[in-house]
């Protein structure tokens, strides 16, 4: 096993809910390696993970996020549709409602603050940035200032 697949293998059985030592024995065992080899991958995942899951942007963080949730949603819809016991059913609804739930949560997170800067007293400029407007990247809005006392 090479240390691209000791690593898929790390995110895949952190994302099935394994805890850190037994991911850590597991992979030192199938990847004949030594247990810190694998506590390594964990401290140094946030320079790997990224360039691994192809999450170099953050707006593709958020489109595969949102993948995921709608092949969530389509696989409950499918059994709800197809399922004649009530309890599978009502659970199947569930898992629709949460799926919608958090992708509406992350629709909300699709616009993000780049730079604020005063243009003079009385104005500020807000630099804004919404992924899915992209042509509309350098656009600015001028909003008055408002007063702000200081707490003593």
């Amino acid at each position: 096993m090479d240390v691209i697949e000791r690593r898929l293998e790390l995110l895949k059985l952190e994302g099935l809910g394994f805890s850190r030592a037994e991911i850590v024995k597991q992979l030192a065992q199938k990847a004949d390696c030594v247990e810190r080899t694998v506590y390594n991958d964990f401290e140094t995942r946030a320079t790997w993970q990224p360039i691994l899951q192809s999450a170099i942007k953050p707006e593709d963080v958020l489109l595969k996020i949102m993948n995921r949730y709608e092949q969530i949603y389509r696989q409950a819809s499918r059994i709800l549709h197809s399922e004649s016991n009530s309890l599978v059913r009502l659970g199947a609804l569930n898992t629709m409602l949460k799926a919608t739930s958090s992708m509406r949560e992350i629709a909300a997170v699709s616009c993000k603050v780049l730079e604020v800067e005063s243009a003079n007293k009385n104005s500020t400029v807000i630099k804004m940035w919404q992924p899915n407007d992209e042509p509309n990247r350098n656009s600015f809005k001028v909003l008055p200032l408002r007063e702000t006392k200081k707490l003593p």
